[in-house]
This record gives C-alpha cells, sequence and structure tokens, in this order.
C-alpha cells in the first residue's frame, strides 16, 4: 500500500553478487547483515507500488519519493532492491521517444537527489544505502558560486565526486554560454574542485589553448588565509615588506585582518582591522595602528631619531529598524597627531589638518514629548597639536505643551488654551588641551563645564479681527560649578584673576510681544500678457523688554575698585568665564519693526494648442527690520538689515542680504557717533555687509516646462477675449 515504510533488518535472504549491478564499485564482494543498515527506508508514490517478494524488489511508479536518514531521492519511477540496498531512479520518457542523453527537455520526473544541504538533478541514478555510494547519469548540480554538469558521476561514502566528461560554469543557464571543459573532475564538498586538463568554451568554441589542471575554491561561508605582502626600497627606511598578514573568516558577522610593515632599517608598524555587521541592527568597522619609526644611525646620535605613534578608526552605525526611538552611531578618528606625517604612512591622510570623532546617542521618548540625545566629540589639529575634547554633551529637551488645552474642546478654542511651554536643558564639559598631556593627567577642574536650561512660553490668538499678538517670555538659568573674582595688582593697570569653586545658578528672562498682520493687494491688467500683479505686505510690531542684570541686586556682577584714579573701576561679571557666559548687561526696552514684501506676476501663455497661465515670483521676500531701544544711554536706533529673496526663470534661486549703519563714525576708530548721517548728509545709513547667495537645481525635473492651462473661468474668458 501507498505511504508504506519498511524496516530493511526485516529482509533475511540476499541474492549473490552475479549481475552487472552487483558487479560495480558500488556493491561491496560479500554478502552484507542487515544490521549495518539499521534506519527505516520511508517511500511513496502517486500512481502504484509492486513488491516482488521473491527478487526482494519495490516498484514505485508516478511522482515516488524514497526518504532513508537525511537523504531525499525522488522521480517518477524508483526501484528498490533490498537484497543489495540499492536504489535506481529515472525519469519518464515523453512520446518523443528520443534517446537518454538527448534533451533533459524530453523526460518528466527526472530524479532528484538531496543529501544534507547537497541537492542535484540527473537522468538516472544508482545508490547503496549501506556504502553510500553512487553511480548518477548526466547530472546537474550547484558547487559554490558554479555549477558543474557530468555525464557520468560516482558518489563516494565522504561525499565527494568524481565527474567523467564534466564542465563546471558560473552560468545559471541549463545549457551554459561558458564553461570549463575537463575529461575528469573531482569535486571535495565544501572545500575545492580539482580538473585534469581543461580548456575554456565560449558559445560552444573551445579556446585553443588548454591547461594541464585546475582548482576552483568552492568552500561555503567566509575563508581564512594569508596575505601576501609587497615588497620595495625606502630611500630613509630601506627595504622592506608592506601589509603582510592574515585574514580570519569568523564568521559571516565579523572578520579580523591583521597586517604588518617591516623596514630593514628598523621600523615596523602594526595594523589590526575589523568589520562587522548584525543585519537590521548594526555595522560597522575598528581599525588600529600601531608604528614605531626610526630614522638615522643609532651609533650616530646626531643623526638618530625614534618615535611611537597610533591611530584609532571606528564607525559605527545603528539600523532605524533596530531599535526605534534610540539611535547610537559613532565615528571617531583619534590618535597620535604625528601618525599620519610619519615616513611609514603610504596613505593620503597626511594632507588632513584636522581629525575629528563623535559618538552620539539620541533617544525619542515615545508618547511623551521629551527627547534625550548625548555626546562625545573631539577634534585636533595636526599642525598645533591643539586638541578639543568635550565629553559629555547632553541634551534634554521638551516639545512643545498647551497644559491649558481642554482634552475635548466643544465651541471656539480659547486664547489660554494656546500657551504653549517648552523646556531645554544642555549640559557640556569641555577643555582645550595638547595632545602631548597625557588625558590621565587632566582632572575634571580642568574642564570648562555648566548646565543651561531655557524655558520660553509663547501664545497667539486675534486682536481686532485683522491682527495676530504673540506674547512671549523667556528665562534662561545657569548652573556652574565655579566663579570668578578680579582685582588689580599693587594699583596697577595688571588685573588678577582668581576662580573659585562652589555651586552658583546666574539667570535672566525677557518678556515680548509682536502684532503682525497681513495686506493683500491686486491689480489686473486688461490688455496684453500681464494678467495681474499682487503684493503682499507683512507689517509686524513688536516690544520687548529686559531688565538690566548687572545691578548690584541681581548679584552676578561686580565693580574692581581701585585707590586712586589709575587705574580705572571697571565692571566684571563672577560668570563671563562660564560656558555659557554671563547674564546680559544693559536695560532694554525696545520697539521693532519689520516690513516682508512679496510681489508676483501672473502672465499669459501660449502655445500651439493651447493658452494658458502662469505665475512668477518677482519678490519672494523683500524685508526690512530694526530696532529702536529708547532706554538705551545712546545709539539707540539699531542696525538696519535688508534681505530679499526670489527665483529666476523657476530653476535659479536668488537671495541677497545687507546692512545699514544710520549713524556717522569715527574715521579713525571706525565707532559710531550718536548722530544720525541722515542729519548731516542726507544720507540713510553706510553699507557694512552684503551677501549675495545663487543657487540652481541640475535634476531634470526642473527644466521641464511649468505652465499651466488651468485658471479661474474669469482668467480664462479675459484669455480668450484679449488673445494679443
Amino acid at each position: 500500500t501507498a505511504n508504506n515504510i519498511t524496516n530493511i533488518d526485516s529482509v533475511e535472504n540476499y541474492f549473490p553478487n552475479d549481475d552487472s549491478v552487483k558487479k560495480d564499485s558500488l556493491t561491496p564482494t560479500s554478502n552484507v547483515s542487515p544490521s549495518n543498515v539499521k534506519s527505516k527506508i520511508k517511500y511513496t508514490a502517486r500512481d502504484s507500488m509492486y513488491f516482488d517478494i521473491v527478487n526482494e524488489k519495490l516498484f514505485l511508479y508516478g511522482n515516488s519519493r524514497v526518504d532513508y536518514e537525511d537523504i531525499t531521492l525522488t522521480a517518477d519511477y524508483i526501484e528498490i532492491n533490498y537484497s543489495d540496498h540499492t536504489v535506481f531512479a529515472e525519469g519518464y520518457k515523453d512520446s518523443l521517444g528520443n534517446p537518454l542523453r538527448d534533451s533533459l527537455g524530453d523526460y518528466i520526473g527526472l530524479p532528484v537527489f538531496s543529501e544534507g544541504s547537497e541537492k542535484f538533478n540527473s537522468h538516472t541514478i544508482t545508490y547503496n544505502f549501506e556504502t553510500k555510494k553512487g553511480k548518477i547519469g548526466i547530472v546537474t548540480t550547484k558547487e559554490g558560486d558554479g555549477f558543474i554538469h557530468g555525464e557520468v558521476v560516482k558518489k563516494d561514502a565522504a561525499n565527494n565526486f568524481y565527474i567523467q566528461n564534466g564542465r563546471y560554469t558560473t552560468c545559471e543557464k541549463d545549457t551554459p554560454d561558458y564553461y570549463i571543459q575537463s575529461g575528469k573532475l573531482k569535486v571535495i564538498q565544501n572545500n575545492k574542485i580539482i580538473t585534469g586538463p581543461a580548456y575554456l568554451v565560449i558559445e560552444d568554441v573551445p579556446f585553443p589553448i588548454a591547461v594541464p589542471f585546475g582548482i576552483f575554491p568552492s568552500k561555503s561561508g567566509r575563508s581564512s588565509g594569508i596575505i601576501i605582502p609587497t615588497y620595495g626600497d625606502s630611500q630613509t627606511q630601506g627595504f622592506y615588506l608592506q601589509k603582510g598578514g592574515y585574514y580570519f573568516g569568523l564568521s559571516d558577522f565579523m572578520d579580523l585582518t591583521l597586517r604588518g610593515d617591516i623596514y630593514t632599517y628598523g621600523s615596523w608598524m602594526l595594523d589590526g582591522s575589523s568589520q562587522y555587521i548584525n543585519r537590521y541592527h548594526y555595522s560597522g568597522n575598528f581599525d588600529f595602528k600601531y608604528s614605531y619609526t626610526q630614522t638615522g644611525d643609532n651609533e650616530v646620535p646626531s643623526t638618530f631619531s625614534s618615535s611611537r605613534s597610533y591611530f584609532i578608526t571606528w564607525d559605527h552605525t545603528q539600523d532605524p529598524k533596530a531599535n526605534p526611538g534610540s539611535v547610537f552611531s559613532a565615528k571617531v578618528n583619534f590618535g597620535s597627531t604625528s601618525f599620519f606625517q610619519n615616513t611609514l604612512s603610504t596613505g593620503s591622510e597626511f594632507l588632513t589638518n584636522t581629525f575629528a570623532s563623535s559618538i552620539s546617542y539620541q533617544k525619542d521618548f515615545i508618547g511623551t514629548p521629551f527627547h534625550l540625545s548625548a555626546d562625545i566629540s573631539q577634534s585636533q589639529n595636526n599642525t598645533t597639536k591643539e586638541m578639543d575634547l568635550s565629553a559629555p554633551d547632553l541634551t534634554f529637551s521638551m516639545n512643545t505643551i498647551y497644559p491649558f488645552k481642554r482634552e475635548s474642546s466643544m465651541g471656539e478654542q480659547k486664547w489660554y488654551e494656546k500657551i504653549g511651554i517648552s523646556e531645554t536643558s544642555i549640559l557640556q564639559n569641555k577643555i582645550t588641551t595638547y595632545d602631548s598631556i597625557p588625558l590621565k593627567s587632566i582632572g575634571l577642574s580642568d574642564f570648562s563645564n555648566g548646565v543651561q536650561h531655557t524655558i520660553p512660553i509663547s501664545t497667539s490668538f486675534k486682536v481686532l479681527k485683522y491682527f495676530t499678538l504673540t506674547p512671549t517670555l523667556s528665562w534662561t538659568d545657569r548652573w556652574y560649578d565655579s566663579y570668578i573674582t578680579q582685582h588689580y595688582y599693587n594699583n596697577t593697570d595688571i588685573v588678577v584673576t582668581d576662580t573659585l569653586h562652589g555651586f552658583r545658578r546666574a539667570g535672566d528672562g525677557s518678556a515680548s510681544a509682536s502684532l503682525t498682520t497681513t495686506i493683500y493687494g491686486m491689480y489686473n491688467f486688461k490688455h496684453g500678457d500681464i494678467v495681474a500683479i499682487r503684493h503682499v505686505m507683512t507689517p509686524s510690531l513688536s516690544f520687548t523688554y529686559r531688565p538690566d542684570y548687572s545691578t548690584p541686586n541681581w548679584g552676578y556682577y561686580s565693580t574692581i575698585n581701585s585707590t586712586n584714579d589709575t587705574p580705572a573701576s571697571q565692571k566684571y561679571s563672577y560668570y563671563q568665564n562660564g560656558i555659557y557666559g554671563a547674564p546680559s548687561s544693559g536695560k532694554v526696552q525696545a520697539i521693532g519693526f519689520s516690513l516682508d514684501n512679496n510681489l508676483e506676476m501672473k502672465v499669459k501663455t501660449h502655445t500651439d494648442t493651447s493658452e494658458g497661465t502662469k505665475k512668477i515670483k518677482l519678490f519672494e521676500s523683500l524685508s526690512i527690520s530694526g530696532n529702536y531701544n529708547y532706554v538705551a544711554d545712546s545709539l539707540k536706533l539699531s542696525h538696519i538689515a535688508l534681505q530679499g529673496r526670489t527665483t529666476l526663470f523657476d530653476k535659479v534661486s536668488l537671495s541677497a542680504s545687507t546692512t545699514l549703519d544710520p549713524y556717522l563714525y569715527n574715521d579713525s576708530t571706525g565707532q559710531d557717533i550718536n548722530k544720525y548721517q541722515i542729519a548731516k548728509n542726507g544720507k540713510v545709513g553706510t553699507l557694512t555687509n552684503a551677501n549675495i547667495t545663487c543657487s540652481f537645481n541640475l535634476n531634470p525635473d526642473a527644466f521641464k516646462s511649468q505652465t499651466s492651462n488651468k485658471g479661474t473661468p474669469e482668467e480664462l474668458a479675459a484669455i480668450n477675449k484679449h488673445p494679443d
């Protein structure tokens, strides 16, 4: 019956080894005890099964399958011989009646043999379950990155294949376009392919030159091996061997490369690098170099010098999908500034003046408005040997929240519901030093550090129907673990600064309100290609108040007093050397003003088939701004800022900015005088700086026509009425 399971240990009668199948190398030379084959043979067939009890054979017809241990054999026809533990399989020849070797396309249900990870197709196969040897006719199998085609193949117990008239190719076609033809091939599983005399065939045309033998690696996965060094001669270091070493294919996720350089004059360098990857999680590479450079003759001290240097490179990238809401990344270039300037360096890095490193971590607290980022950064100058280190930089921020907003609002939103509060806290710990100073000798007191909190509160609402009022309160608080005091040294003009340690805080804030509206103007043309010009003006008026934080009642500033008129007294802040500076000095009650303009023109377009309109931006923005601090002692009017931005031909962006100084100035010192230029010479001001920026996009979509045939019925009617 179908799906029957037969244990070959139950078979006790055996035939003598007298037929052709039993006389070849696949069959043992004497009767074998059935106890040597202990696993069960499982078999199925779609059409029918026939068991010949006398000859101890089982015949399977139609979509047949045999399973034995890790071996699976499928074919249209399978014959199992229990007496000599062999199985024979072949396909079904169609009605064309072609010989067996003519074409695979003439057969259906051809044998497919798989054992473990190995799998191949064939025309016929004979396999011995006990000796694990097989004989295969016309086989195709994948080996490593290539494919093997053979006429007659024998398989031994070690899973090695011996192929007669074989072809090795990387072409995936059943009939390959190119291959290496050899009369004999040996395939050592997951290791190599060895051929006898072989030659190249392209499009069935043999190459006229043959090789006596060939070896092709076919080992799956990563391989380890020796890296052959390069040799040469250096004028300063002598003969050398460079970049020789060993490669370790540790796994599919990590490798390790060890290289070394050696020079006859005594210098040497070691290089260890590793690449790693965890798909959908992270990837990166790490490299460490250490060198000993020796120049001159150690017998002549005046010419001899030696130095040791190192350099570390680390790149790490986290996959965004690995941990949604948090990202860790690193880009480290750190080491001796002289490393790439010594005579052993073979790269172009010695041209780089500054190396920078950064390690960062960002985390969004999902479901909350909070965000955290942590950074360690370092930069070093190869010329000055100066190194800036910031470790760590922490930023904790809160996005704008609306504490008075109703969860389920009904009716019109109240003004107080629009009050928004945000917060940003920054911690910095920085130092500027030199790479020649060991880091272990640097203490925390050598760093400049502090914490700054910034809390803005703002809202906006309509007033008088057409105006938007935006009041804002802002407070900045600074935390320091040290502060300074100053005094004159023995009544001279030398200022002595003392640094004292202890927690101190210094804060300042301001209040402001701005009133903004928008004014629209439109002029329509009745004739010509210009349809209309639109002018949008956005005037804004603001008021800012900030107290004078240098007054004694705040306790942030002090005065260096002198006992006589020389030197003069001067004001300083206890926190002016702090990483975030000191609270601002000077009272501010300023009125700010700005006017922004937008000017566009709509014109007609004419094509062979239709007419339309398009917009031309004359000025996307043209603004003027400034402020007037009416409580300042002098120079109450600030410099006037002018800015403009437009796009030419829909493709070129052009922006410009300038600053006007409205005051007269001292020719010798260049400082402003508290007198307006317009009162003396009629000029609005002096141009102090100007910037012009031009940019364009080379994307092909940017050069497509922007013409539009769409428009309002009135516009289209006007175009049709006045086609000229």
